[in-house]
């Protein structure tokens, strides 16, 4: 069981970071750009080997995906929203 939630994690890390980079490619160039751009993240040497390994570039693809989208979408929210995503950026693992 243990180990199945150990595999697991990660991938749910990859379909975040994988709807991320989707979402802000869509956001920026539409629909066909997107999934081309989709293809070439999602698809390469650095996501799909580590997202069956239990290291951290996963959580910082997601955190990076994720920080780029805020960055996109919302640059106006309060003060606690934006020390919330800080410290999520400051927690990556590098």
């Amino acid at each position: 069981m243990m180990r199945r939630a150990m595999i697991g994690f990660p991938l749910v890390l990859l379909a975040l970071a994988a709807l991320a980079v989707f979402e802000l490619a869509d956001a920026l160039a539409g629909r066909g750009a997107a999934v081309l751009t989709w293809l070439a993240v999602c698809f390469t040497v650095p996501f799909m080997p580590y997202s069956w390994s239990i290291f951290p570039e996963m959580v910082g693809a997601v955190v990076v995906a994720w920080a780029v989208m805020w960055l996109w979408r919302s640059p106006e929210q309060t003060r606690q929203i934006w020390f919330r995503r800080g410290v999520a950026l400051g927690l990556l693992p590098w």
